[in-house]
């Protein structure tokens, strides 16, 4: 949503700029008793000046100006992506990492792990998933490796603030091959 927000704010400022360079040009204009350049403001005046609130096009008007102030302002307080702020040295720079970068990271280095056969990992800002299927039997063992290599990972990262991790390992049937997790212990 960053990226919107950018280009709507570059698109109104430059806008308002151009509108506030067109007023400036034209009131300079009319101060030295000269026509108008580009909006033809004279002819402006008797139509704005037998408008009132009761006629359709001022409200229209007023209700369009407000519907776009709305969605300007929910554009503005819209939370972006989610994302882990990384530690950095210098003090002026900061950096961050998508939820689902950490998400590939973890789910590669669950899958690159002998036995597992399938690794699925959520990551949210105050927690990290990991859930994985093997076929073997000491799953008890399984899950402390898996915590603890989850946990270099994470700690490779450099997160200002690392997710809390749940680490799950269902054991699957051999002859099942890499099919649902079927029960496990979780932690």
């Amino acid at each position: 949503m960053r990226a919107l927000n950018r280009v709507v704010a570059l698109l109104l400022s430059a806008a308002l700029f151009a509108a506030g360079l067109v007023i400036v040009i034209e009131v300079i204009r009319a101060a030295f008793d000269q026509g108008p350049v580009i909006v033809d403001w004279r002819a402006l005046v008797p139509v704005l000046t037998r408008n009132t609130w009761r006629d359709l096009g001022p409200v229209l008007v007023a209700g369009g100006l407000v519907a776009l102030g709305l969605v300007l302002l929910l554009l503005g307080l819209w939370r972006g992506k989610p994302a882990l702020a990384l530690v950095v040295d210098a003090p002026a720079v900061s950096a961050e990492t998508s939820l689902i970068s950490v998400e590939h990271v973890l789910r590669r280095e669950a899958l690159a792990v002998e036995g597992v056969t399938a690794a699925r990992v959520r990551v949210s800002r105050r927690t990290a998933r990991v859930a994985v299927a093997t076929p073997a039997d000491a799953i008890h063992g399984m899950e402390a490796y898996m915590r603890q290599r989850a946990t270099a990972t994470l700690d490779a990262l450099h997160l200002v603030a690392p997710p809390t991790l749940k680490v799950r390992v269902h054991h699957v049937p051999a002859a099942g091959g890499a099919g649902g997790p079927a029960g496990g212990t979780s932690a």
